[in-house]
């Protein structure tokens, strides 16, 4: 029987995954190698408009799309339609991701899958994956990474009753009751299902890090602006604050503004590494108050986090009212051996004083994160350290990505013994 599964062909649909050689999420990509090592065939369909730097990552051909190999992983880029703010434009992009999809794949004479993974941030990528399930009658995975428009919801975004959350509302209940199997990256999303729509059987695969490759990568040497400009902060004797990811709403970005008014430690500097829609507004506030202990530094690709993160004294992590989710941060900062701060809405991604590898302040609490920061400070710098090493351990243990491919190889052959004896 294990012979029958050596070579399962995966379909992945999500439309912001991204391969190692820009900043963004790999979840997938990191899935994808694990399982080709296996000697598993995975394709990945996804846009080449990045949704944090806002502008094309990928030249596509004249039919607007393009067909790469990353490290063994098939990827298909399709070209979507550009937009700026989270308006209309940006409703548009989505739609034109799952459009223009449904009428390329039959065009690109693949061979047929043998598992779908439908996946979320917006829920078009899901349906779209359920469409190509149902044509070549394969099994049909809804990967939960977010919700919508509960998070919308939850944010005060939208408002419950209004029509665009009713509509993706519908969409979501739709792709629970068409899915073979339900994925979720928080234990949140779990309780939501169940007392939503009575489903119980999901599988939990939270986010996670190839630690083995983090391991090389932190060890060599990069050419990056971002990287000179720590280096001189380093040769300054500054100590390092350091925060990676977007620079949008849902990451409470106006928290590390109070913290740098308020801190007053002269030796630190809050480094935030990111884009976003919000990146200029913020800039703008520092200039305004005149704040010299903050800086926005350009991101780097993903391949180089590990290397940018060993830059870092402390590690920062602050996230608004996102339940949904698992962090992508908060996996790679364990890999990175450092002390880590947080300020989480959700206990799930706020595990650092569980496991000993740093200090968690209160949601959305400046006062306290400078509280936080001051107390890290009075650390010996071995307890600083020992903090790290817990949190590396950690995650070696329970969070390798070799851990979590290993669930979703076992997930996809379930599904396809089951539809299998079905047939027979």
């Amino acid at each position: 029987m294990e012979g029958s599964f050596r070579n399962m062909n995966i379909w992945i649909f999500n439309h912001h995954a991204q391969g190692p050689d820009i900043a963004g999420g790999t979840r997938h990509y990191d899935l994808a190698k694990q399982l080709i090592a296996k000697g598993h065939h995975v394709t990945i369909f996804a846009a080449g408009f990045h949704y944090t730097l806002l502008k094309e990552t990928v030249e596509y051909n004249s039919d607007g799309y393009k067909q790469e190999q990353i490290d063994g992983v098939d990827f298909v880029w399709v070209k979507t339609f550009p937009y700026e703010k989270n308006n209309i434009k940006r409703m548009v992009n989505i739609l034109s991701y799952g459009w223009k999809l449904l009428f390329l794949i039959p065009k690109l004479s693949l061979s047929k899958p043998d598992v779908i993974i439908g996946t979320t941030v917006h829920p078009i990528a899901p349906v779209v994956g359920y469409w190509f399930a149902k044509k070549y009658k394969t099994p049909f995975i809804f990967e939960i990474r977010d919700l919508w428009p509960q998070s919308f919801i939850d944010m005060g975004v939208w408002k419950k009753e209004s029509f665009v959350a009713k509509v993706f509302k519908a969409i979501e209940a739709f792709s629970v009751k068409k899915a073979d199997a339900i994925i979720t990256l928080s234990p949140k999303t779990q309780t939501y299902l169940l007392e939503e729509y009575g489903y119980k059987d999901v599988v939990y695969i939270p986010n996670s890090v190839d630690v083995e490759s983090a391991d090389k990568n932190k060890q060599l040497d990069f050419n990056h602006p971002t990287f000179e400009t720590l280096k001189l902060l380093q040769a300054k004797k500054r100590k390092i604050y350091m925060f990676t990811g977007a620079i949008v709403q849902s990451n409470s970005i106006g928290m590390f503004i109070e913290v740098a008014k308020k801190i007053d430690i002269e030796e630190i500097t809050i480094v935030l590494v990111g884009k976003g829609q919000l990146r200029q507004k913020y800039e703008q506030m520092i200039l305004q108050e005149k704040l010299g202990n903050i800086i926005f530094l350009d991101p780097v690709e993903k391949r180089m986090v590990p290397k940018l993160l060993s830059y870092a004294d402390v590690l920062l992590l602050i996230q608004g009212n996102v339940q949904w989710g698992s962090s992508n941060k908060l996996y790679d900062y364990l890999c990175a051996k450092k002390p880590i701060i947080t300020s989480l809405y959700v206990k799930h991604n706020d595990i650092v004083e569980e496991i000993g590898c740093g200090l968690s302040a209160q949601y959305e609490n400046s006062d306290d994160m400078v509280a936080k920061i001051e107390t890290m400070e009075r650390l010996p710098q071995q307890q600083k350290q020992k903090m790290g090493e817990n949190g590396y351990n950690y995650v070696k243990k329970n969070s390798d990505i070799k851990i979590m491919a290993q669930k979703l190889e076992l997930l996809c052959k379930d599904l396809i013994t089951k539809k299998e004896s079905i047939k027979r």
